[in-house]
């Protein structure tokens, strides 16, 4: 049975979101990894594909800031998790969108995934926790689709970018 089918009032995610008219159905039944943290980096919610995706069930209310072993920039290098997106939101304020990253799951396979973390607040603007949708583009790398990849870091490049041909 699956452990995140049945939904009940002292759910973490509904301790976090009591007067929210959020529908963690919804968030269980998508086809990608999404998880919730709170203000603390504790993980309230993950639905089954964060499981398929980390090879991992993290504990909630125990476990920090995602289910990955380990996680690294799309450069491959160790990243701690107090500095990843999840942590870069709840800490920092700072939201990410298309954000490349490296995982290491729990069955040290390594899969490359996009990373999008969106605050939560509540009906006062008081930020509460964050969430994270967590896409595995791992097979399109290995299939050379460079232009997804290539349109995820243009997504999230800061500085112009200016195309021109020889005639200027």
């Amino acid at each position: 049975m699956n452990v995140h089918s049945e939904f009940k009032s002292d759910y973490p995610l509904n301790k976090l979101l009591p007067d929210s008219n959020l529908d963690l159905q919804i968030l269980n039944h998508l086809p990608t990894a999404v998880y919730v943290c709170n203000l603390e980096g504790y993980i309230v919610f993950y639905n089954q594909p964060a499981v398929g995706l980390w090879k991992h069930s993290p504990t909630l209310l125990k476990d920090k800031w995602g289910g990955a072993k380990e996680i690294r920039n799309a450069a491959n290098e160790f990243l701690e998790f107090h500095k990843g997106p999840m942590a870069d939101a709840i800490l920092r304020g700072i939201e990410r969108e298309n954000f490349e990253l490296i995982f290491l799951r729990h069955d040290d396979e390594l899969r490359h995934v996009i990373s999008n973390t969106k605050l939560i607040k509540n009906n006062d603007g008081k930020v509460i926790g964050a969430i994270n949708m967590l896409n595995d583009i791992t097979d399109q790398i290995a299939n050379g689709d460079s232009k997804g990849r290539l349109m995820a870091i243009a997504d999230t490049c800061t500085d112009a970018i200016i195309s021109s041909d020889l005639n200027g």
